[in-house]
């Protein structure tokens, strides 16, 4: 039996988080929700609970379906609508499957990442909900930098797994 990588199971755990998220604190929230929050941290915008849940439930289905749809995708992609660094080198039969299944594991880690951010901002929205408040603590911008922060890391990891110079590896043609 083939062992799922753990980033999967790090994001399958977020999809649970935001899941679980919902089905705790959603039933404590007052019926008109502070659902948006200006940049000094004052609710501007308000729903119904119910639409405030549906709405975090439609971003975490969004996300798992984005997330664990991007490798089947790739799989089915015709190589030449793939941009990748040196493609002919990383998607040669030899090494494709390694490619393929490297990058799934990049898109769930993506994926656990952007699920992080999503509950830790929507913890404080909850929080600022559940003590009557109409303001946010200044932390969804720190959760932001660290999040952009990951974000460059791992672009930059991507680029330089993905750089390696064919020449090194393939006679010139």
């Amino acid at each position: 039996m083939k062992r799922l990588p753990m980033a999967l199971w790090v994001f399958l755990v977020g999809i649970c988080v935001s899941i679980g998220q919902t089905l705790m604190l959603g039933p404590l929230l007052p019926e008109r929700v502070a659902s948006h929050f200006g940049p000094t941290g004052a609710a501007d915008g308000f729903m119904a609970r119910g639409t405030f849940i549906l709405l975090q439930w439609g971003i975490a289905g969004f996300l798992g379906a984005l997330f664990i749809g991007l490798p089947v995708l790739i799989r089915a992609t015709p190589e030449d609508a793939i941009n990748l660094p040196n493609k002919r080198y990383w998607l040669a039969p030899e090494r494709r499957e390694l490619t393929l299944a490297y990058l799934a594991d990049r898109f769930f880690a993506f994926g656990a990442a952007t699920l992080a951010l999503l509950a830790s901002v929507l913890q404080l929205v909850y929080e600022a909900n559940l003590r009557d408040s109409s303001n946010i603590d200044s932390l969804p911008w720190l959760y932001l930098a660290v999040y952009l922060a990951y974000t460059v890391i791992w672009s930059i990891t991507l680029l330089r797994r993905f750089s390696v110079s064919t020449s090194d590896f393939m006679p010139p043609r």
